[in-house]
């Protein structure tokens, strides 16, 4: 909204509000406007805000999935015994990753 949008006519006061002053009912106008203006500023900021925070969130997961798959893959070693338990299981959780084949493998 303009400054210029939230200017009234002495006749546009006088009608609204008879008892009221030019410039309290200017100010009062005036007021409302910058405030909406204001909210609806804050409210695209936050969910700007919001939007930028979730794919933050998103690539730290990420991120730290992959140390994971690259910690376990390099350094638990891949022994009949081993395999059994531990790798039955690894093989499920890189699955719901959604991980088909390490890339240090």
């Amino acid at each position: 909204m303009e400054a210029k949008d939230t200017v009234m006519t002495l006749l546009q006061i006088h009608t609204k509000d008879p008892d009221k002053s030019f410039l309290e009912a200017q100010a009062e106008i005036s007021f409302r406007a910058g405030y909406e203006e204001g909210r609806l500023y804050g409210k695209q900021e936050s969910l700007l805000n919001q939007a930028i925070i979730n794919q933050q969130v998103k690539d730290a997961k990420q991120e730290g999935i992959r140390e994971v798959v690259e910690f376990v893959e390099g350094n638990i070693p891949k022994t009949l015994s081993n395999y059994v338990g531990f790798w039955k299981n690894w093989q499920a959780k890189l699955k719901e990753w959604g991980i088909d084949e390490p890339t240090n493998r």
